[in-house]
């Protein structure tokens, strides 16, 4: 079975596995893994805050949690979190491809996460049956899944990295966060200094958008450069996908050097943004 049929195959029968490793739980290695991680919200004092789901429930992110086993809990995603720490501790300065891996496999460990929980969850709360998220809407994610489990492999990138990252800069200090699984989008904020990345794109939106600012944000500008980026993705036509293969325990991504031009609607509320991005993408795509 390759790493996609495997993944496919547990996400389906994900009851009682570890979400990241699947292997079976049990009372000697089950544990709780928390979505969003506690040192976050212990560092920017948001104990009590949460998100709702779609259920229209709110979990507080003491609450939000998934069933990991031990090993992978304590140790592997633990190494994670401490390389992620030491990264946003150097303000994501002089980033290398490994280090942006490192946040790539920390912000989708977030994203896949809250996707996991819904599909655990009833869509009513007042009666049993339908989940939140269905396995058929799940696997669209796969690409996603299949990124997050280079945790486990070394692995190579061909040609474009299988993301696009932009380190943002704010006027304030606070704590953010937005995403979009589907759209495959998330923007942090920690204080002063944050990221947004979009994921599976052959790095499209990076070099489409190189020249643009991400420097000293307002906390509303943030929001709407998080939200444009949603509508960026929502609208695409066809951003080739990135190949991905499992040789001899090695993960290989290959991504094309070429692509499609997006199909785009959108609201006045991001035309300032949108239209740079759509110049940018037309001097250099529209081919």
């Amino acid at each position: 079975m390759n790493l996609s049929d495997n993944i496919l195959n547990n996400l389906q029968n994900l009851e009682s596995k570890c979400f990241l490793c699947f292997c079976t739980l049990d009372k000697s290695n089950s544990s709780k893994e928390h979505v969003i991680p506690k040192w976050l919200f212990k560092k920017f004092k948001h104990d009590d805050d949460g998100m709702k789901l779609g259920n229209h429930t709110n979990l507080r992110y003491k609450q939000l949690t998934i069933p990991a086993c031990k090993n992978c809990n304590n140790s592997i995603l633990s190494q994670i979190e401490k390389a992620f720490i030491s990264i946003l501790d150097n303000s994501f300065k002089n980033l290398s491809l490994a280090e942006e891996l490192i946040i790539a496999q920390w912000t989708l460990k977030i994203m896949l996460g809250t996707i996991l929980k819904e599909m655990s969850l009833e869509k009513d709360i007042k009666k049993v049956g339908k989940k939140i998220l269905s396995f058929d809407q799940v696997k669209e994610l796969l690409p996603l899944f299949i990124l997050l489990h280079s945790i486990f492999y070394e692995t190579e990138l061909k040609n474009r990295k299988p993301w696009s990252l932009f380190i943002t800069s704010f006027e304030t200090e606070n704590y953010d966060y937005h995403s979009h699984s589907f759209f495959k989008t998330a923007s942090f904020k920690f204080g002063k200094i944050g990221f947004i990345i979009t994921f599976d794109d052959s790095s499209f939106y990076q070099v489409a958008a190189q020249n643009f600012e991400f420097n000293k944000l307002s906390d509303m500008r943030f929001i709407e450069l998080t939200y444009t980026f949603f509508a960026l993705r929502n609208s695409e036509t066809k951003i080739l996908i990135s190949k991905k293969e499992l040789i001899a325990n090695k993960l290989i991504i290959s991504s094309k050097k070429h692509y499609h031009k997006p199909k785009i609607a959108y609201s006045t509320k991001y035309k300032n943004t949108l239209n740079y991005l759509l110049n940018v993408h037309k001097m250099r795509f529209n081919k």
